[in-house]
């Protein structure tokens, strides 16, 4: 309720009105587009912190802390699934109350209830983890009494997850199950990313250290006739800097009876 006084002249006497209002409906929309602010600014220096980020458990971390931080747990982070019975914490994040969660397990420490909603890929949120009735999703969660896990399904298998707890009994509201999975989503698109670009780098890297010593000339043209890369071999062989063929192909360099196929192709 909110209590508003202000004076008036009536009938030449000065009188004080007051008001009364219940702005709760107010304060409480008020309330959520704060939140809402918050999320999105959240999201947006998350977004662009993984795209400076090239190692996949400093994104995990990163993210881990962020979340953790923004709605007040005690512990958050990631886990993953490289084999169908393995589990492997990475990238925790604990405010100090908490133990950090690292090492493998097996899929075991998940009881049935729980691993049936992660295969389903549901999210879902437990408000006090030593509740009997909730007993069979719960696992050894190391101190805590609450907990948010967000698994991660792609390709049909179940390959990480995200996981905030709380030391104490906490109801979390559906803003707070909502942001973990938007985050565990996010991070780990951030993470196929960056695995996704080292393979590439290390192929590259191989495809280098290959050519580099063959004898034989490798040359790479993009479509428009620009040269990509050329081995020492192309100036060991014929004499001439690789730095002469950047112009575009050299019909020259190639015998009479291949030139029509090379220029085809």
């Amino acid at each position: 309720m909110e209590l508003l006084g202000r004076r008036i002249r009536y009938e030449g006497r000065w009188l004080r009105l007051l008001t009364v209002s219940d702005v709760t409906e107010r304060r409480q929309a008020e309330e959520a587009l704060r939140s809402s602010a918050a999320r999105q600014s959240l999201l947006l220096q998350l977004m662009q912190r993984q795209r400076e980020i090239d190692d996949p458990v400093v994104l995990m971390a990163s993210a881990s802390e962020a979340l953790g931080r923004h709605i007040k747990a005690n512990r958050a982070g990631f886990f993953e699934s490289f084999s169908d019975d393995t589990l492997t914490f990475v990238g925790c994040w604990t405010d100090g109350t908490l133990e950090p969660q690292v090492g493998s397990y097996p899929v075991g420490i998940f009881q049935a209830g729980w691993r049936d909603e992660a295969f389903a890929n549901r999210t879902f949120s437990v408000t006090d983890l030593s509740d009997p009735q909730t007993a069979n999703l719960t696992f050894d969660a190391a101190g805590a009494r609450a907990g948010i896990g967000a698994p991660i399904i792609r390709g049909g298998r179940w390959r990480a997850g995200l996981y905030v707890n709380q030391s104490t009994l906490r109801e979390w509201t559906a803003d707070e199950i909502a942001l973990v999975r938007k985050i565990a989503d996010l991070t780990w698109d951030a993470v196929e990313r960056v695995r996704a670009e080292g393979a590439l780098r290390e192929s590259e890297a191989r495809f280098r250290a290959l050519v580099q010593e063959a004898s034989d000339i490798v040359i790479v043209y993009d479509p428009g006739g620009g040269l990509q890369y050329a081995n020492p071999a192309l100036e060991r062989v014929l004499g001439h800097p690789n730095e002469s063929y950047a112009a575009g192909l050299r019909l020259d360099i190639v015998h009479p009876d291949d030139r029509e196929s090379v220029v085809q192709t």
